[in-house]
C-alpha cells in the first residue's frame, strides 16, 4: 500500500506531503482546489504521460515521490522485474520545464516503462485519468482470472507449465534450423573448397621453387645456351685444338704400354679412364640439358600459370603447398565422417507437434474454466452495480480463443468487459458506453466481486460519485468502506455521505498567498471529522448541520464496524 505522497512544484502545488494509512482514505475539497491534481501526480509516479504544462509557473521542474511498503507482494513484484528487493519502495519521476522526464526507482535511475509496470502491480486507477486498467481490455482475463480463484489457478498452472515446454521446445527446434541451416552453409562451403584444393593436384610440397627456379631458367635460356655452348667447345670441339675428351683419349693411349708393364701405371690408367667415361658423361649432359632449354622456352605460359594457381592456392591455404595439402586432406575426412549425423529437427518437430497438442487440450480446458468464472462473476458484478446506483446497466464478457500457434503463457483467450447502461442497448466497450463516475462505479463493483482476490493492493477512484446523491452515496460510501477492508482505497469525493465512512479524511484547499495561488492539504484528525461534513453539506456555524454531519458520522462508522466485525 501507499505509506506517503511527496509532491513539488506540481500545477497548484507547491510543496505537499501526505501520509497514508490502510483503509478507506477520502480527498474532500471545493471544486477547483486541487483534489484530482493530487491524484494526477500519483498517476504520473506510476508511468502515466506527463509534459511541461503540469510544471508550477516558475519552477524549473515539477517532482513526485510515492513511497510503499514493501510487503511480500511488492516484493515479488520487485524480483519479477528483476530489481532490487528491499524493505520499503520508492518511485520518483521528475518533469522540467523543457518537457523531459526523468524517473527513480528507490533512488537509482528507471524508465517510464519500468515505472508504469510497476505501477500496475501496485495501483489501480479509476476516474478521469488515463492511467486505469480497465479501460485495458487486455488487463481483463486479470479480473476473470482472480474470480476463479484456485480452480483457474490450477488450470492456468498446468497449462503454463505444458506452454513453458512447448515454448522451450519451439525455441531448440528454432535453433537446431538455424544450427543445420549453418552447417549446411559450412559444408557448402568445405565441399567448394575440396573442389577448389583437388581441381589443383597438389603434390609435391616444394612444387613452387621448383617451378620459380624452371621460370628462372627459361627467362635466361639464352645466356645459359651459350654459356653451354662455350663449355662444350673446350670438352669436345676440334676446331681450333684438340679438345678435352680427345686428348684424355691420347693420354690413355700412351699410359696403355707402361700399364701392362706395372701395376701402379696400371691403376692410373684406370683412373684416367674414369675421368675420360666422367667427360663424356658431363658432356652428354651439357647438350642434354641445351636440349632442355630449347624445349623450356614454349612452357614459359605452362610454368607462369601454374605458379599463379598455387600461388592462389597458398593465399587461401597456405601459408605454404603443405599447409593446403593438410586442409584438403583434413576437409576429405570431414565430408566422409559426416554420413552417421542424426536427423535432430525431425525429432524436435515431433516432440514439439505432441507439446502443441497437449497445450491446446489444456487451453481448452482453461478457456471452459473462464467462460465458467466470467458468467458468475458478471452475474455478481451485475448486482453490485445495481446497488450502486447503475441500476439498468449489465455487463458480460466477450471471449475469443486464437490458435495454439498464437497462445502466450496466459492462454489462448482474449476477454473484454462490455456494458449496456440501458435496457434494448447493445453491449459496448467500457470506453465507448460509459462516462468517468460510471467506469469507476463498474470497478469498484468489480473490486467487490473479487472479495479480496485482486492482487492491487491499493485503488484509486476519482469521480467515482459524479451523479450520485441521497441514499445511493450512502450505499456506495458503505461499499467502498467494505472493499477497504481488504485493499487500500483512495477516493475523490464532494460527497458527505461517503466522506462518513473513511478512516482518513484529507481535506484540499486553495489559497492565495503573496500574488500566488497554492494548493495546501490538511489531514483531519477524528474529533474535527463532523466539521468537515457540515461543511461539506453546506453548513459552515450552523449547529443543526453540525449536528446532521455528526449523526451521519457516528452513524456510518458504527455500520462500518458492525460490517467489517
Amino acid at each position: 500500500m501507499i505509506t506517503e505522497l511527496s509532491i513539488e512544484n506540481f500545477a497548484l502545488i507547491d510543496r505537499v506531503s501526505i501520509q497514508f494509512g490502510p483503509g478507506l482514505t477520502v480527498l474532500t475539497g471545493e471544486t477547483g482546489a486541487g483534489k484530482s491534481i493530487i491524484v494526477g501526480a500519483l498517476s504520473l509516479a506510476m508511468g502515466a504521460r506527463g509534459s511541461a504544462d503540469v510544471v508550477r509557473d516558475q519552477s524549473g521542474s515539477a517532482r513526485v515521490d510515492v513511497a510503499f511498503d514493501a510487503n511480500s507482494e511488492v516484493q515479488r513484484a520487485l524480483e519479477a522485474m528483476g530489481l532490487p528487493v528491499e524493505d520499503s519502495l520508492v518511485l520518483s519521476r521528475s518533469i522540467s520545464s523543457d518537457g523531459r522526464s526523468k524517473c527513480w526507482i528507490n533512488g537509482r535511475p528507471a524508465t517510464v516503462g519500468t515505472l508504469a509496470a510497476l505501477g500496475n502491480m501496485l495501483v489501480d486507477y479509476h476516474g478521469q485519468h488515463e492511467h486505469q486498467r480497465l479501460m485495458s481490455a487486455s488487463s481483463h482475463i486479470s479480473y476473470v482470472d482472480a474470480y476463479g480463484g484456485e480452480v483457474l489457478a490450477d488450470l492456468l498452472r498446468v497449462y503454463k507449465s505444458s506452454w513453458t515446454k512447448m515454448k522451450e521446445l519451439a525455441d531448440r527446434l528454432e535453433s537446431e534450423i538455424a544450427a543445420r541451416s549453418e552447417s549446411q552453409s559450412r559444408v557448402a562451403q568445405d565441399e567448394a573448397s575440396l573442389e577448389e584444393l583437388e581441381a589443383v593436384s597438389l603434390g609435391e610440397p616444394d612444387e613452387i621453387d621448383h617451378l620459380i627456379q624452371e621460370r628462372e631458367r627459361i627467362r635466361n635460356s639464352t645466356s645459359l645456351f651459350e654459356s653451354a655452348s662455350g663449355s662444350l667447345r673446350y670438352l669436345e670441339d676440334e676446331q681450333s685444338s684438340p679438345s678435352i675428351s680427345t686428348q684424355l683419349i691420347e693420354a690413355l693411349r700412351a699410359l696403355a704400354p707402361g700399364g701392362r708393364l706395372d701395376p701402379q701405371m696400371d691403376k692410373i690408367s684406370d683412373r684416367l679412364s674414369d675421368l675420360a667415361d666422367e667427360v663424356s658423361t658431363i658432356t652428354s649432359d651439357i647438350r642434354s640439358y641445351q636440349e632442355g632449354l630449347a624445349e623450356g622456352k614454349n612452357r614459359l605460359d605452362e610454368v607462369e600459370s601454374r605458379l599463379f594457381q598455387l600461388e592462389e592456392i597458398v593465399r587461401r591455404y597456405g601459408p605454404k603447398v603443405s599447409d593446403a595439402i593438410q586442409r584438403r586432406d583434413q576437409l576429405r575426412d570431414q565430408l566422409l565422417g559426416r554420413g552417421g549425423e542424426t536427423d535432430a529437427v525431425g525429432l524436435l518437430e515431433t516432440q514439439l507437434g505432441m507439446a502443441s497438442d497437449t497445450v491446446a487440450e489444456e487451453g481448452k480446458s482453461l478457456s471452459k474454466g473462464r467462460e465458467k468464472a466470467a458468467a458468475e462473476m458478471c452475474a455478481a458484478v451485475g448486482g453490485f452495480m445495481q446497488e450502486l446506483g447503475l441500476n439498468e446497466a449489465s455487463i458480460t464478457t466477450d471471449q475469443s480463443t486464437v490458435p495454439v500457434e498464437e497462445a502466450n503463457s496466459s492462454g489462448m483467450d482474449a476477454i473484454e468487459f462490455r456494458v449496456s447502461l440501458n435496457p434494448g442497448e447493445p453491449s459496448k466497450a467500457l470506453a465507448q458506453s460509459a462516462s468517468g463516475g460510471e467506469i469507476s462505479r463498474i470497478m469498484l463493483s468489480i473490486k467487490l466481486a473479487l472479495d479480496g482476490r485482486d492482487p492491487v493492493g491499493t485503488l484509486v477512484f476519482d469521480e467515482i460519485d459524479t451523479g450520485v446523491g441521497g441514499s445511493k452515496a450512502l450505499h456506495l460510501g458503505e461499499k467502498m468502506a467494505k472493499l477497504s477492508s481488504m485493499q487500500q482505497v483512495i477516493c475523490v469525493t464532494h460527497l458527505p455521505q461517503i466522506a462518513a465512512w473513511a478512516d482518513d479524511q484529507i481535506v484540499v484547499d486553495k489559497q492565495s498567498t503573496g500574488g500566488r495561488t497554492i494548493t495546501t492539504v490538511q489531514i483531519i484528525l477524528a474529533d474535527q471529522r463532523p466539521v468537515a461534513l457540515s461543511r461539506m453539506l453546506g453548513s459552515v456555524d450552523g449547529s443543526a448541520g453540525l449536528a446532521h454531519a455528526e449523526e451521519m458520522f457516528r452513524t456510518a462508522q458504527q455500520e462500518k464496524k458492525i460490517a467489517l466485525g
